[in-house]
């Protein structure tokens, strides 16, 4: 109207999620970590220990003992079909299968075939193992002391402390070409804290430790 000047009305910011996103992993920054993998000498009782102790990063099956863990990884898309999304996890679940991660609603990491652990965010190195890449994640949330638990790296009584994977599932363990990949990440980082705790192992690149003496 004439006389009276128009009021400029703020401009709203397109502020899109992506944009804004905040560090899934900011709940480990800084914290101790245990992380932990499903060789026969894990127990309940060690896994029950870690509970409001550290940050604690459990692969495939192990959620089953820790639902209250912070992170849940696995790697392989047949296990997250199987396991129906591990819906019932309330913590964070990741994969670095991009098809997972769409039909079960993941957090996806980008994964590449590279020796050590990645020091890049948003993406892990894939040591040819589960355990080796859930390590990974807890490298790049700077955790420390990082505590490797049931990495027994061997063939015993059975593979997994609950037995076999099914089907598809129950793939040969080359743990040799496993214990290969953490021995070169030790040797290209050897200012990270990393901690074997695992009762029983082969994997002798970590300094071994009690678990109920680390955190």
């Amino acid at each position: 109207m004439d006389g009276q000047l128009e009021t400029e009305r703020p401009v709203r910011k397109n502020t899109r999620r992506s944009a804004v996103r905040r560090n899934p992993f900011a709940r480990l920054r800084g914290r101790p970590c245990v992380v932990v993998a499903s060789g026969p000498s894990l127990t309940a009782d060690d896994v029950d220990y870690c509970r409001n102790r550290a940050a604690v990063i459990v692969v495939n099956d192990n959620y089953k003992l820790a639902p209250w863990a912070d992170v849940l990884y696995a790697a392989d898309p047949e296990w997250w079909d199987l396991h129906q999304g591990a819906a019932s996890f309330n913590g964070l679940r990741v994969t670095q299968d991009a098809g997972a991660a769409r039909r079960w609603r993941l957090h996806y990491i980008e994964s590449v075939d590279r020796q050590g652990f990645s020091l890049e965010p948003g993406r892990i190195h894939r040591g040819d193992n589960s355990g080796f890449q859930a390590v990974n994640l807890a490298v790049l949330a700077s955790c420390s002391p990082i505590v490797l638990l049931g990495f027994d790296m061997k063939m015993g009584a059975k593979r997994h402390w609950f037995g076999d994977h099914p089907g598809a599932l129950n793939k040969a363990s080359p743990y040799q070409m496993f214990a290969s990949a953490f021995n070169e990440a030790s040797q290209r980082h050897p200012d990270l804290e990393i901690l074997n705790a695992t009762r029983d192992t082969a994997l002798e690149c970590y300094p071994r430790v009690e678990l109920r003496a680390v955190i």
